[in-house]
């Protein structure tokens, strides 16, 4: 067990901006598991990505379908509540702010952090990051971003991974093709590489939030008892006790491999990310991508 000790009572939000594949389901599935955590409805609400990016209104429209799959007038049920709140926020962002100062009302002074842990976030501008700032201290809530980073080879591949898992439960007569050949179409593609370039995620997130109000992660290292701790602490949560031998949409490799140009070719398209990385986070000798990098860019940032 984890003890913390707060004297006073907090009212915090959660900002989880990625990145993706890089553990924010078991966070959030940890998170919710805590007494004084209330995440609502769902774990990813896309809100911010919808408003900034463009092109990502696909939720908004699938949200609209299914409701228009129901009987309004004959179905009063949570997940029709929780669908037609959902909508809302895209028509008025207001009642995103409003969403999560009722949650935490709702929960009658035992509910300390409410969040949102969309990945998607982590390639949002700074001005989406202020507006999210500005509008949730508006209804007196202390942000909290995490922002965990993952080897960008590693990441792209899981990423590949479970996207042909999703593929298949779909369609089980789709035919997966090799892991090397879809990261190789894959991690220069604007979806990934948002979701990838770490450095620019973290410098848009210190143009608004104070070095204290952000929690930066390693994937390769954080789950451990000290890394546990240091969340907690951070989150202000007391008793914070993760399970940190659970595994949430994890992929396995099976054996399969990426070729070793494939790797390269990726390494050096992010070599930026991985040097950057590597001068806040010492990731030299858990990221594997630094293997690839060739011997002109290793020189050049000696």
């Amino acid at each position: 067990m984890f003890f913390n000790h707060f004297k006073k009572k907090t009212k915090n939000f959660i900002l989880c901006v990625g990145c993706q594949k890089g553990g924010t389901s078991w966070l959030s599935t940890q998170l919710r598991n805590h007494r004084n955590v209330d995440l609502g409805f769902t774990k990813e609400y896309h809100l911010f990505d919808y408003l900034y990016s463009e092109g990502e209104d696909r939720l908004k429209k699938k949200l609209v379908n299914k409701l228009s799959t129901y009987d309004l007038k004959a179905i009063k049920s949570l997940e029709l509540a929780n669908l037609k709140t959902h909508l809302s926020f895209f028509t008025d962002p207001q009642k995103y702010f409003e969403y999560f100062d009722q949650l935490y009302k709702n929960g009658n002074g035992n509910i300390h952090l409410v969040g949102d842990i969309t990945p998607a976030y982590s390639g949002l501008p700074t001005e989406a990051f202020r507006f999210i700032k500005t509008g949730l201290e508006e209804h007196g809530f202390k942000v909290k971003v995490v922002f965990i980073v993952r080897d960008p080879l590693e990441r792209c591949w899981s990423s590949i991974r479970m996207e042909n898992r999703l593929k298949t439960k779909n369609n089980p007569k789709y035919k997966i093709k090799d892991d090397s050949l879809n990261v190789m179409n894959s991690y220069s593609n604007p979806n990934y590489e948002i979701r990838t370039r770490y450095e620019k995620t973290i410098k848009n997130l210190e143009n608004v939030f104070h070095s204290e109000n952000i929690f930066y992660a390693v994937f390769e290292k954080f789950f451990n008892k000290k890394s546990m701790l240091d969340l907690g602490n951070f989150l202000e949560l007391k008793d914070f006790s993760p399970k940190i031998d659970v595994k949430i949409n994890y992929v396995e490799k099976k054996g399969a491999k990426i070729q070793e140009d494939v790797a390269r070719k990726l390494a050096n398209y992010y070599s930026e990310t991985y040097y950057f990385c590597d001068s806040r986070f010492d990731v030299k000798e858990l990221w594997s991508g630094y293997n690839y990098l060739s011997d002109s860019m290793v020189a050049n940032n000696l």
